[in-house]
């Protein structure tokens, strides 16, 4: 098939990409590459967010309920501005990461007393804990450090994107379970503002999600990579983000 010639002059006309584009809406492909370019995380960077997650544990330890709040507020507000100005920017993809798949659940592990019901009163061991406080402990801690090794090591190789896409599926998973367990509390705690907290699991599930999908192979056009290697790693990620916090939650019921 040749392409059209304009008659006036004589070149031939550009392919329309109106098709193409409908083709992409259809199936989720991104219109935008850098949805799936990763950012690379400086050493400035890396000291602010250290100092922000001591500045998150400081703040709900001391305020308790009422500085999540703020955090909460200020975290959407941030993440509303960067999403409306860069929507499909790498940038604000990993501020979402920061503020959502890190810094919000550390302060949710801090405060919550409906799930992780130690409260910090004594320091957590295998004999303190209460066996569902510890598997939350285990599996949200594993989702942040995988989260913060993604933004060095998801660049590495096809072998780092699929065991991340697969482990931070798993922790989506484990979001929304609990974001759905704890809505009918959630609905009734916004009579008293604190009960908008119990969304975060909602957010952060989609911040996991979202995460797994950019993070699974593909290739430098967006397609997805052929072969079952990635498979693999993506299974093994999966796997492990599940049995680890199963089993120390084996080994605290058996003390």
């Amino acid at each position: 098939m040749t392409d059209k010639i304009n008659p006036f002059t004589e070149q031939p006309e550009p392919k329309s990409v109106e098709g193409e584009v409908f083709q992409a809406q259809l199936v989720g492909i991104p219109q935008d590459e850098n949805e799936y370019q990763f950012h690379k995380v400086t050493i400035t960077q890396l000291l602010v967010i250290t100092f922000l997650c001591g500045a998150t544990i400081a703040l709900v330890s001391q305020f308790f309920l009422a500085g999540t709040l703020v955090l909460f507020a200020v975290f959407a507000i941030t993440s509303g501005i960067f999403s409306l100005r860069q929507i499909n920017s790498s940038i604000a993809v990993f501020v979402d990461q920061v503020l959502w798949g890190v810094l919000m659940p550390i302060a949710c592990i801090v405060t919550d007393p409906l799930i992780f019901m130690n409260e910090f009163k004594a320091v957590p061991t295998l004999s303190n804990v209460d066996p569902l406080a510890l598997l939350a402990y285990v599996t949200f801690g594993w989702q942040i450090l995988n989260m913060i090794a993604s933004w060095f090591l998801a660049a590495k190789g096809l072998a780092f994107q699929s065991w991340f896409s697969g482990t931070l599926l798993l922790g989506s998973i484990v979001a929304l379970i609990v974001a759905l367990c704890i809505l009918p509390i959630s609905v009734l705690g916004l009579f008293v503002v604190v009960g908008i907290l119990g969304f975060t699991p909602w957010v952060t599930g989609w911040v996991y999600l979202k995460a797994s999908r950019r993070y699974w192979p593909r290739t430098k056009n967006n397609s997805e990579v052929q072969g079952n290697s990635h498979w693999l790693f993506f299974a093994a990620g999966f796997c492990v983000a599940l049995i680890l916090p199963l089993a120390f939650y084996g080994i605290q019921v058996s003390f």
